[in-house]
């Protein structure tokens, strides 16, 4: 060891670590296994020596060979978790010839670590595979979005897509497992998807939050949208109304106008209308500046204060005139409060107006929204001149001294 220039403690650490790998080898031993191999695979204890050979020629034994499922699971899951060594060709080469249905899906997957597109189609089909599906989270579903600007349901542009990624060729020499998982796909609608679909026309309150929460989970497909609408537009439970409209705020490719402004006109709910309303901030759709003007409109306060808000933080200078009315006539302190923290978020003036008169006001509430205004203007010299003549004021004297001398006054 000193002619390859260690120390001997590098060396003692080598041999250490040897003697670790070995006996995880014995314990994991196939034929023989330790009584602990289930809890070894379980930990991913081999995956600290996955650089040796024989790691990887061990685990797939366990994956192919093993009679029980649990355990070819858990060694499928440490084989996932491995670095990829093979090259995209050689597992394109794997994926036309492998019979077991277990390691075409790790081909695949480690086609898909590589970043290439020519393993989608195949974990496309690995997905109705009922024990496959939750290895493959929501990556996937993603990226076949993004390659073919679809969704998963779009079943001819898939078939289309696969034919020109890998070519049917290769079709012919998968296992009838395979075959049988891709007629399926390319058949038949997504079942999950159209289960939510029956549920969601339901009255029923347990089967409408299910059909919402699967729903939710396909924001490019046109009729998730439709059912969803429909479900907080007419839905005669409030919170089916409102969790509905929640859950709209994934769908991004859809026009949400019409259907906000229809929801803060006529819903009852004001949780509904402020769910709009975040709809609305979310700027994804053209128009969503008047959603937020109708908001500061709306009957029920709470609404009134989350579109003052809105406003404030888009930074929608339309909404100076609204926001300022918020500010001056409104019943409700709260809604006053948000309209003039909006304004002085955008800087707009009209805010100082506002304050200025509020200080002259006897009442203390008035006096305390002023100052707590006054101070989002920071070191401002003129909101700084405004709370100058109330240094000595009996009610709020002592916050205007301080947060004047903070900036030099």
């Amino acid at each position: 060891f000193r002619k390859l220039g260690w120390d001997e403690s590098m060396f003692r650490l080598l041999i250490y670590n040897q003697m670790k790998f070995q006996l995880a080898l014995k314990e994991m031993d196939f034929e023989n296994p330790g009584k602990n191999f289930s809890s070894q695979l379980s930990n991913k204890t081999l995956l600290e020596y996955q650089v040796e050979p024989e790691v990887e020629k061990l685990l797939l034994r366990y994956l192919i060979e093993h009679p029980q499922p649990h355990i070819r699971l858990s060694a499928l899951k440490n084989l996932l978790e491995m670095d990829v060594r093979q090259s995209p060709e050689d597992l394109i080469l794997t994926l036309q010839t492998e019979k077991n249905r277990h390691v075409a899906f790790l081909a695949a997957n480690r086609l898909f670590k590589l970043e290439d597109e020519r393993a989608l189609p195949l974990l496309a089909a690995f997905e109705k595979d009922p024990d496959l599906q939750p290895l493959l989270g929501n990556r996937l579903a993603t990226r076949i979005r993004e390659k073919t600007r679809t969704s998963r349901q779009s079943n001819e542009l898939l078939l289309d897509y696969w034919n020109r990624a890998i070519g049917w060729e290769s079709l012919q020499n998968e296992s009838q497992a395979i075959q049988n998982l891709t007629k399926k796909l390319l058949a038949i609608p997504d079942p999950l998807l159209a289960e939510a679909l029956k549920n969601a026309s339901s009255s029923d309150y347990k089967k409408a939050n299910a059909a919402i929460n699967q729903l939710k989970k396909y924001p490019e497909n046109r009729e998730a949208f439709d059912a969803l609408v429909k479900l907080a537009s007419s839905h005669g439970e409030d919170n089916i109304r409102y969790y509905a409209t929640g859950a709209l705020s994934r769908f991004d490719y859809f026009d949400l106008r019409k259907f906000c402004e229809s929801r803060l006109k006529r819903d009852t709910d004001y949780r509904v209308a402020q769910s709009v309303i975040d709809l609305a901030s979310r700027q994804k759709f053209s128009g969503f500046e008047e959603v937020l003007f109708l908001g500061c409109r709306n009957r029920h306060p709470q609404v009134r204060e989350r579109a003052a808000s809105a406003l404030g933080n888009n930074k929608i200078a339309q909404g100076s005139s609204a926001l300022l009315n918020l500010a001056q006539r409104d019943p409700e302190k709260k809604v006053r409060q948000s309209a003039l923290r909006a304004l002085s978020e955008m800087n707009d003036y009209k805010a100082l107006s506002v304050v200025k008169n509020l200080l002259r006001s006897p009442k203390k509430d008035d006096k305390w929204m002023a100052v707590n205004t006054l101070r989002l203007w920071q070191s401002n010299p003129d909101a700084l001149d405004l709370l100058e003549p109330y240094r000595n004021d009996p009610l709020i004297g002592k916050p205007v001294t301080n947060h004047l001398a903070r900036y030099g006054r």
